[in-house]
């Protein structure tokens, strides 16, 4: 849970098939809201292998998915709440 209108950093770690990190590749990250609507961006990461993505939380669930191609990962919900 998150205030609505506060910021939310989204980060995600990418690795290769054997586990490596990986550095600079394009990371797309899709917010799902509970009515349907849907928002996507890209990231690229770091040296180390992360991205991250700083979002306003906005009113109700919302679910983060990341996608390397065919891969995705687990969802994170954030639920805003007024303050």
């Amino acid at each position: 849970d998150a205030n609505i209108g506060s910021l939310q950093a989204i980060t995600v770690y990418a690795y290769d098939a054997d586990g490596e990190l990986l550095s600079n590749v394009s990371v797309s990250i899709t917010r799902t809201l509970a009515n349907g609507g849907t928002t996507s961006w890209t990231v690229l990461t770091n040296a180390n292998g992360l991205a991250t993505l700083n979002v306003t939380v906005l009113g109700g669930e919302a679910e983060f998915i990341a996608y390397d191609g065919a891969l995705s990962s687990n969802a994170i919900n954030i639920n805003g709440l007024l303050p």
